[in-house]
């Protein structure tokens, strides 16, 4: 007789085990999840950048709570890399417990300095399908638009092969951001010889702004165009880096063409004259602009 009232009495002692366990399960949209706090990298976020983001989210309340699961909703300037839905399935969140969320957003290029904010919606169900609490996660960015730099050719004083003259470049900065530590290096060719150093240093160009650099070269024998490749090398306001590739083009005539345009006779005795004032010219030209506005030239 006491050997079956024994387990009778340990089953019902289990019950309210088991019942209470079954009670602290409870459902996502009648459980309490509150965001603690949420932190990004890098502050504030950059345009044409990746944004690291993580969101600490928290069981608000005594019970379990199962089938946590969150959707953020980028909107512009944000979005996903291809392929990622941006929804984060924690399954079981204890009670008074918190976890983690953490996400990668890409800011576009474009951007407009604003402070802005992300959606992170709570779901009911794994596809998010059935949401049930939204939070707003601000983020802000700091300024806009990427910088935008511009090499040109804005004047010479070389007009055929085997002459020295001065090659004046223009940069334009076009982007919204304003630049700094900007360089301009004539690089290297068979077709020239760099008389000047070959690296100028700019410094800060604002945005919608423009600047000149000097160089003085030798053209050898070439045979029409002549490529003048330039590196252009800078940092924007929020200090990325970037380097730049131009290449420019320098017209070089032959003895026919200079006749067409007048610049020498047919008997040819007036080219070195035409040659000589140019040089000089350009020679007077490059030493005024030097002293009007002087740049820190970086010798080699």
């Amino acid at each position: 007789m006491y050997k079956k009232i024994i387990p009778l009495m340990l089953a019902l002692l289990l019950i309210p085990i088991v019942s209470a366990s079954t009670i602290n399960l409870v459902n996502p949209s009648t459980g309490d999840i509150r965001v603690l706090s949420s932190q990004y990298d890098p502050t504030p976020a950059e345009p044409g950048n990746y944004l690291d983001i993580w969101i600490n989210v928290q069981n608000w309340g005594a019970v379990e709570i199962r089938g946590v699961n969150f959707l953020l909703e980028p909107e512009y300037p944000f979005s996903f890399n291809p392929g990622d839905d941006g929804i984060h399935n924690l399954g079981l969140l204890g009670s008074w417990s918190d976890a983690e969320i953490k996400y990668q957003l890409r800011v576009d290029s474009n951007a407009l300095e604003d402070s802005y904010n992300l959606t992170l919606r709570q779901c009911a169900d794994v596809d998010c399908e059935e949401l049930t609490k939204s939070f707003k996660i601000p983020v802000t960015v700091k300024t806009g638009g990427t910088s935008k730099i511009e090499v040109g050719l804005e004047d010479f004083t070389i007009y055929s092969e085997n002459t020295r003259g001065i090659v004046t470049l223009n940069v334009v900065n076009r982007g919204r951001l304003d630049v700094k530590f900007l360089t301009l290096e004539l690089l290297d060719s068979e077709e020239y010889e760099i008389i000047s150093p070959s690296r100028v240093y700019v410094g800060e160009l604002e945005s919608d702004d423009f600047d000149t650099a000097d160089f003085d070269i030798y053209i050898k024998d070439a045979d029409g165009n002549v490529e003048l490749p330039i590196k252009v090398d800078y940092s924007d306001e929020n200090y990325g880096e970037y380097i730049d590739d131009e290449i420019l083009i320098l017209k070089i005539y032959s003895s026919d063409e200079l006749k067409k345009m007048g610049l020498v006779q047919a008997g040819g005795s007036s080219w070195i004259t035409v040659v000589g004032i140019l040089v000089v010219a350009g020679g007077a030209y490059w030493y005024w602009k030097k002293k009007t506005k002087k740049k820190l030239v970086i010798k080699e």
